[in-house]
């Protein structure tokens, strides 16, 4: 009985071994091996962060500006980073909520062909407890991040996430959800206007804040937050 119980304890040791072991190649690693550490870079935001890469090496991040997950009045801010990441500094309020009891938190943004930085945002407002989905404001800047214009209406419905991506062809292309269903919009104009919705995974009951990826030659992925990992979603379109 002794001998039994002495192997099933080793079978124990040696399963947590594996598991932790298992969890530890989970973890990013430097080029010396050495497990990535956290940083704090802005305090005191929720954030959602959204980033674009200038072509001089500037990094800017889109962030919603309150420690809240949307629920108080706030806006988005740009920060900008010109050290690969390294620090962080607010040069300017990318879409303001201008109405009082609403907040500008959802953010999709990418780089124009014209060399514009274009941003999608929506929000919500407090009548409904902050549940009342905002319409789609769009946002641009000429200058590298440092003035923003703003244009108070679109075509988009829902909410926008991640980057906006450029086509092949020079299209823009944003992915947007409300609840479960999921589109993906397209410019024509460098953001100006958009149009032409198509839905992917339809019927699907989980997915949304999709992340386009383009891989050249009309041929597209797009990646779903999913509450139910069993269920990957998985489809086959050309947009």
């Amino acid at each position: 009985m002794k001998s039994k119980m002495t192997i099933l304890l080793i079978a124990v040791i040696l399963s947590i071994v594996n598991i932790t072991s298992a969890k530890s190649n989970l973890y990013v690693v430097d080029k010396s091996g050495n497990k990535l550490q956290p940083e704090l870079a802005i305090k005191d935001v929720c954030a959602w962060p959204n980033l674009t890469q200038l072509e001089d090496g500037t990094i800017l991040a889109n962030i919603f500006n309150k420690p809240s997950h949307g629920g108080v009045e706030g806006d988005i801010d740009c920060y900008a980073s010109y050290d690969q990441g390294i620090s962080w500094k607010k040069i300017a309020v990318s879409a303001p909520m201008i109405l009082p009891k609403t907040n500008r938190q959802h953010v999709s943004a990418g780089m124009a062909a014209n060399g514009d930085i274009v941003m999608l945002t929506t929000g919500l407002s407090h009548p409904e407890g902050y549940k009342l989905m905002l319409p789609a404001w769009i946002s641009r800047s000429r200058n590298g991040g440092k003035t923003w214009s703003m244009e108070q209406k679109s075509t988009v419905q829902g909410a926008p996430f991640s980057d906006i991506v450029l086509a092949d062809n020079g299209d823009l292309l944003a992915a947007c959800y409300v609840d479960y269903k999921n589109w993906v919009y397209r410019s024509k104009d460098n953001g100006k206007t958009w149009g032409q919705p198509v839905e992917f995974a339809p019927g699907a009951e989980t997915g949304n804040e999709t992340a386009l990826i383009n891989l050249g030659k009309g041929v597209w992925l797009a990646a779903c937050r999913d509450e139910k990992p069993e269920a990957a979603l998985a489809w086959k379109d050309r947009l």
